[in-house]
């Protein structure tokens, strides 16, 4: 097995299913350690009832077999993409992993971070085995997939959960996005890096839990998230509108001058009414203009989310942390730059 000479975060996010935790970490620094030089193991706890996963947490990181692991509790369930999100702004490697505890296999990541060495900035395994998913599930996601694949000319990755690998730019990317936890759900199609997909095959520890409300709920928070297309349709819609009204203005004075038997306050009445829903369309098309122009200005604030952090008491990796050193201090810079005479 070849061992490169890197710095990889692995980040694992705990939504539950501790009882494979302590077996999955073993096997995570077994892999890692005849993997690369230098590695960190970051835990997002994310679990609703934290009681039990933060013994098991302090003990693992008090436990000299789990070198570099990084352990941040979070003060509330949250969606597993921001909580990678967290993980993600907490890592510090040239190359940084997401792995779902009980679905993705360790054991490939040397498969990965080869293909990631070939100038790959995102490497993503599919897992051959799949999970049942419901009929409502299946019938909503193409329909979803129709829906934005119509508005954006491009389609969105099919695996709800892939095993990712990115580099250290593709990272910083992410983070600087005004939803970051969108742009990591569908990396494959949103970020315009090289990539490689790979396939393997493992067994899964649990199935995922799928709830079907929440999954049709991000699907909208996707779409208008990541896409302008919903509100350019309102701006449409509004212009279209407010050119209707001008011409049922139009229509209601060519009837005042070419008609003699008019019900009396008609004309009047038609002109307010139109004129109301001119101004209306107006305003929707101005609004919607509006927040088109705002979308980037916000950006979530993934440390209001973390309560407690804590590490192992062992720390093997080396004094990298992705920070370029000058070649000589700026001292020598000064009096380099001296004028001999």
């Amino acid at each position: 097995m070849n061992r490169y000479d890197v710095f990889l975060s692995v980040i694992y996010v705990l939504n539950g299913d501790l009882d494979h935790l302590q077996k999955t970490l073993t096997t995570t620094v077994q892999t890692l350690s005849q993997t690369v030089t230098d590695y960190e193991i970051v835990v997002v706890d994310n679990m609703t009832d934290k009681s039990k996963s933060i013994l098991l947490l302090k003990k693992l990181t008090n436990d000299k077999n789990f070198p570099n692991l990084q352990v941040y509790i979070l003060n509330k369930r949250i969606d597993e993409n921001i909580a990678s999100c967290i993980g993600l702004d907490k890592s510090l490697g040239d190359f940084v992993a997401i792995l779902n505890p009980s679905l993705d296999d360790i054991s490939f990541m040397p498969a990965m971070l080869d293909e990631a060495k070939k100038n790959f900035d995102i490497v993503i395994a599919y897992n051959k085995n799949k999970y049942i998913k419901s009929f409502f599930y299946r019938v909503a996601r193409k329909g979803f997939n129709f829906l934005y694949r119509l508005l954006n000319k491009e389609s969105i990755a099919e695996d709800i959960y892939p095993y990712r690998l990115f580099s250290r730019r593709v990272t910083n990317q992410i983070l600087q996005n005004q939803y970051p936890e969108m742009i990591l759900r569908h990396l494959p199609t949103s970020i315009g890096y090289t990539r490689k997909e790979l396939n393997y095959s493992s067994e899964f520890e649990t199935s995922p839990n799928i709830n079907f409300l929440y999954s049709v709920k991000k699907g909208i928070k996707f779409l208008i998230s990541t896409s302008g297309a919903p509100m350019r349709v309102v701006s449409i819609l509004s212009i279209f509108g407010a050119l209707m009204n001008i011409f049922y203005s139009i229509y209601i004075l060519i009837i005042a001058f070419a008609k003699t038997e008019i019900a009396e306050g008609w004309i009047t009445l038609s002109l307010q009414q139109s004129g109301m829903f001119f101004l209306i369309s107006i305003f929707f098309f101005i609004l919607s203009e509006y927040i088109l122009e705002m979308k980037g200005f916000k950006k979530n604030e993934h440390s209001n989310y973390i309560s407690q952090e804590f590490g192992s008491s062992v720390i093997s990796r080396h004094n990298k942390i992705n920070l370029k050193e000058n070649d000589s201090p700026p001292s020598d810079n000064l009096n380099n730059n001296k004028i001999e005479t």
